[in-house]
């Protein structure tokens, strides 16, 4: 019953018709996975992916170095259903997804026109968000990257203090090296680039938990 509840409340599947959404149920399961584990390779294309609970970090590797290309809250999905062919995802915290068999997802996708829409729709706007992270690498410098990644994640995943209202926090836990893989730069180099933040009151780190400051700008 709980797994149909959430599958329920997945903007996706919402007007599919009860018998989908019982066939639905059958063929997927839950699973858990603990932070920092691996979920899937570029390998492993078996199945389908739904965020129950938890963060997932998306990435690719080339020539030994990541590049983290989204980072999925609840009731995202995932798999083999992108262009992106070549992607890993890992838990950035424990995590519980509802596992999906490819083979049957895509023939519910061309059962329902209005799930094949919404596939489209979603997987349009996630081609959009990568192309924007991989043109900001390549046409920005770093500091301006930084802000760039910042201001998309506190759009995602900000949530509003009391004790600081003029700041966002980015509610999910990463460090420097994520950040890092995130906007094709060092570890050491955005380090140095919070530290000019802080500095500059643009943003403060609490509890490993970055805040930013609501209106702020790049300024060369």
């Amino acid at each position: 019953m709980e797994k149909l509840w959430f599958i329920k409340r997945i903007d996706l599947f919402k007007n599919l018709s009860q018998e989908l959404m019982n066939s639905l149920e059958e063929n997927s399961f839950m699973k858990e996975f603990k932070k920092n584990s691996i979920i899937t390779t570029p390998e492993n294309t078996e199945y389908v992916y739904l965020v129950k609970s938890g963060k997932v970090i998306l990435y690719r590797e080339e020539n030994g170095k990541r590049f983290i290309t989204d980072i999925l809250k609840e009731g995202e999905i995932f798999g083999q259903i992108t262009e992106c062919c070549d992607e890993y995802a890992q838990a950035l915290t424990d995590t519980l997804l509802c596992m999906i068999h490819k083979n049957f997802f895509e023939k519910l996708i061309n059962q329902d026109i209005n799930l094949n829409f919404q596939m489209r729709k979603y997987l349009g706007l996630k081609k959009y968000t990568l192309e924007v992270a991989l043109s900001d690498i390549v046409f920005k410098p770093v500091e301006e990257r930084l802000l760039s990644l910042l201001k998309r994640l506190s759009e995602k995943f900000g949530v509003e203090t009391t004790e600081k209202p003029e700041f966002v926090k980015i509610n999910i836990p990463l460090t420097h090296q994520n950040i890092a893989d995130m906007v094709g730069s060092t570890r050491e180099t955005v380090s140095n680039l919070f530290n000019k933040l802080k500095k500059e009151n643009k943003i403060f780190i609490e509890k490993k938990f970055i805040y930013l400051l609501k209106d702020c700008t790049y300024e060369k």
